[in-house]
């Protein structure tokens, strides 16, 4: 496994971790306005 994937690997999981955060914010302010 060279140096790009790890990079590329890295990059996926950051991503996918701030698309959760998103969800979990958007859903906690929705549900705090109600």
């Amino acid at each position: 496994m060279d140096f790009g994937t790890f990079l590329v690997q890295c990059l996926n999981s950051v991503q996918y971790g701030l698309l959760l955060f998103l969800v979990a914010s958007g859903l906690t302010l929705i549900f705090g306005i109600m």
